[in-house]
């Protein structure tokens, strides 16, 4: 978001210690100045009267991040990162990213990368996800699976939120990007999320990340 510009000199540190030097930023949708539960020309979806317009606003950011790498790209594979993400952690990997990388399963579709939970992150492990493991800090898609996404999602020149093979489900952003990949949408915490900013997800700036997120941080 624009006005969040700590956050972005953080992410640019990170990605100048590490050598990532192949990176686009995607400015995305502020929930906190327009109510985008009342915008039928933008957005349409399911749960609009009990979910945030933040929710909206973040589901949104990154489905058209998606789309954005999908439509100027020819690449298989990218991975998504929020600007509160914390890359250090590899510094206490006993292997390299190609390494990982190359052990994925062949069917994989999505990985999250990054596990936020309400309980004790006891098994750090690659495995398949679960519904309990939020965050969307950090995660990589195969190019085949985006294309499902974007066809799922952006109709008629605008969103369509509702969660394909769960349409109980709010149209949460975790839910819209993971959900439909199962059962080879997979998950292992080898990033952590920055808990040292005011979540943007209020319009008070000066409420903190929920003690969830710092616990998990903590736990990985």
């Amino acid at each position: 978001l624009a006005d969040q510009p700590d956050r972005h000199k953080c992410i640019e540190q990170q990605f100048q210690k590490y050598g990532i030097k192949k990176h686009t930023r995607f400015n995305g949708y502020d929930g906190r100045i327009l109510d985008y539960r009342a915008q039928p020309d933008i957005v349409t979806g399911s749960y609009f009267n009990i979910i945030k317009s933040t929710d909206i606003a973040c589901a949104m950011g990154h489905l058209s991040m998606i789309k954005q790498w999908y439509d100027n790209s020819t690449s298989e594979v990218a991975m998504f990162l929020e600007d509160d993400v914390n890359l250090e952690n590899c510094e206490n990997w006993s292997f390299t990213w190609s390494e990982f990388f190359n052990a994925l399963p062949s069917d994989w579709k999505n990985v999250q990368l990054a596990q936020i939970r309400s309980d004790e992150i006891s098994d750090i492990g690659f495995r398949p996800r679960i519904p309990s493991d939020w965050c969307v800090t950090a995660y990589i898609l195969k190019r085949s699976y985006a294309k499902e996404l974007i066809d799922d999602y952006f109709v008629d020149g605008k969103f369509r939120l509702i969660v394909q093979k769960d349409k109980l489900s709010q149209p949460i952003v975790e839910n819209l990007i993971y959900f439909p990949a199962e059962p080879k949408s997979y998950s292992i915490p080898l990033f952590t999320e920055k808990n040292i900013f005011s979540s943007t997800f209020y319009s008070n700036d000066k409420k903190k990340v929920k003690e969830y997120n710092a616990l998990s941080e903590k736990y990985v």
